[in-house]
C-alpha cells in the first residue's frame, strides 16, 4: 500500500511540474483579420531547406492565421538562411519574420528577424536572407511569418492584423540547432557560452 502512495505521490509531483512549467503554459497569441477582409494569402514559404505550398483553403481562411503543424524547419544558429515568399496578391507586399528565441511564447521586438517591403506588383517570388544569432536557444520553437497587402510599413505587431487589411499569419515550428563550435567554427568553446537544447516546454533534449 506504501508502494502505491508513493507513487501516486510521484505521478502527482511530476505533473504538477508539468503543470506550472512556463514553456508548457505558453500560449502564442493569435492575430485575426477584421470581418470580410480575407482571401489574400500565403501560397508559397520556404527557409532554408524547407519549403511549402499553401492549399487555396489555407489563406482564404476568414481569421487571417495559420499554424502549421506538418513539418519542423531546422536551421542553424549563426548561418544566413534564404527566405523566399509568394503571395497571391497583386499589389505591394509587407513581410515580417518572428522567431521566439529565448522559447518564452512572446514574440519580442527583438525576435523580430525580417522586416521588409515588396513593393513589385506582381506574383513572383520575393527572396531574401536572415540570420538566426548565436544568442538563441537550441531546440524547437516557434516561428511567425506576417504578411500584409497595401501597406508602406511591415508589420509591427506579430499579435495585430492594424485595422481594415489583407493579409494572413503563419506559424511553423523550428528546430534551433548547432552548438557553439558549429556556428562558430573558428573559434574554440567554452562552457560558459554553450546553450543548452531545450525544447519549448523546457525539457532537455540531446
Amino acid at each position: 500500500m506504501k508502494r502505491i502512495y508513493s507513487f501516486l505521490l510521484g505521478v502527482m509531483a511530476i505533473a504538477g511540474m508539468l503543470g506550472f512549467s512556463p514553456g508548457a503554459q505558453s500560449q502564442y497569441c493569435k492575430p485575426q483579420l477584421q470581418p470580410g477582409f480575407w482571401g489574400q494569402g500565403i501560397t508559397f514559404f520556404s527557409l532554408g531547406t524547407f519549403s511549402r505550398s499553401s492549399p487555396g483553403g489555407d489563406y482564404a481562411n476568414q481569421t487571417g492565421y495559420e499554424y502549421y503543424t506538418g513539418g519542423t524547419i531546422v536551421a542553424a544558429r549563426n548561418t544566413p538562411l534564404t527566405v523566399q515568399i509568394l503571395t497571391n496578391a497583386f499589389s505591394s507586399k509587407a513581410y515580417s519574420i518572428w522567431i521566439d528565441l529565448d522559447q518564452d511564447g512572446i514574440f519580442t521586438a527583438d525576435e523580430r528577424l525580417l522586416c521588409a517591403l515588396d513593393n513589385v506588383f506582381s506574383t513572383t517570388p520575393w527572396v531574401s536572407t536572415l540570420t538566426i544569432p548565436c544568442t538563441a536557444r537550441t531546440g524547437i520553437t516557434r516561428l511567425r511569418l506576417f504578411f500584409m497587402s497595401y501597406q508602406g510599413v511591415c508589420p509591427q505587431d506579430p499579435c495585430v492584423f492594424p485595422g481594415f487589411v489583407q493579409g494572413e499569419c503563419e506559424d511553423y515550428d523550428i528546430d534551433i540547432i548547432g552548438d557553439f563550435v558549429s556556428s562558430f567554427p573558428d573559434d574554440t568553446p567554452e562552457n560558459f557560452a554553450i546553450l543548452p537544447k531545450v525544447d519549448r516546454t523546457g525539457k532537455l533534449t540531446p
